[in-house]
């Protein structure tokens, strides 16, 4: 509520994690986070990298402080005959994302961190309150070629995640559906977005890079420091299935390649 300090708010989110849903463990973020919150509040701190745009600017000041070819590619969009529409909250948006998310990953050699279920049911249950912003580019074909998926509350949004299939990149549909989301959200009083992590080629927005802090607390000691390890062993387990996949793929065409020589 108004007025509350947000230690104290850190304090009873404590007392409904461990205590009414029985957790062992909890991390949270938010904009408002100080060092001092988390000291106050006894919980651990880390850091996390994200850039954010200003949406009190007009739309003529946000174009003008993206890179040039940033605005080319807009330009090459539009001349394409590249149409966004926005999207409902339903399965078929969210198998569309997941597969491009498929071919976002494989083109590093890698797999999806989450299944197609969690965004499911991410849009599922958030899209009722209306706090959702769902947008897809369709090429002069009619075929989906890029996805969006954001989010935003009062004066904040951030997009949530963004996919797109490699042989359709040359129509510059990401730019479009960012430049697209960046409105839609200025329109309905955002004053900030944020770009929902770090990636330098992000600066191409025009945004500037924050810095968020993260808390957390462990009913368990050193369950915190195995979480970082966790983390890492997660990366490297995601990057190791995505080699075999591809090793699999590329060995099959071999083989199928082989087998027409005798056909």
């Amino acid at each position: 509520m108004p007025g509350v300090p947000r230690w104290q708010a850190l304090q009873a989110l404590e007392q409904f994690a461990f205590h009414e849903l029985g957790c062992v463990y909890f991390e949270v973020a938010d904009r408002g986070f100080t060092p001092e919150d988390g000291k106050r509040a006894g919980l651990e701190q880390r850091l996390s990298n994200s850039y954010e745009s200003d949406l009190t600017k007009s739309e003529e000041e946000l174009f003008k402080t993206m890179t040039a070819n940033y605005r080319r590619h807009l330009r090459k969009a539009a001349r394409s005959g590249l149409v966004i529409e926005e999207a409902a909250g339903d399965d078929e948006f969210a198998n569309e994302y997941y597969e491009q998310l498929k071919d976002v990953f494989g083109k590093q050699g890698l797999i999806p961190t989450y299944p197609l279920e969690t965004v499911r049911k991410f849009l599922r249950h958030l899209y009722p309150t209306g706090r959702l912003g769902l947008f897809r580019a369709r090429n002069k074909e009619g075929r989906c070629i890029a996805t969006v998926i954001s989010h935003g509350i009062d004066k904040f949004a951030q997009i949530w995640g963004g996919a797109s299939f490699r042989d359709s990149l040359h129509l510059s549909p990401n730019q479009a559906l960012f430049w697209h989301t960046l409105r839609y959200w200025r329109n309905r009083g955002a004053q900030i977005i944020d770009f929902g992590g770090g990636g330098k080629y992000k600066e191409q927005y025009g945004c500037r890079p924050v810095t968020v802090i993260r808390l957390s607390k462990s009913r368990i000691p050193l369950l915190s420091a195995l979480r970082d390890q966790a983390q890492s062993i997660a990366r490297q387990h995601f990057r190791v299935r995505g080699w075999w996949k591809k090793l699999h793929s590329d060995y099959g065409r071999q083989l199928l390649e082989y087998g027409r020589q005798f056909v």
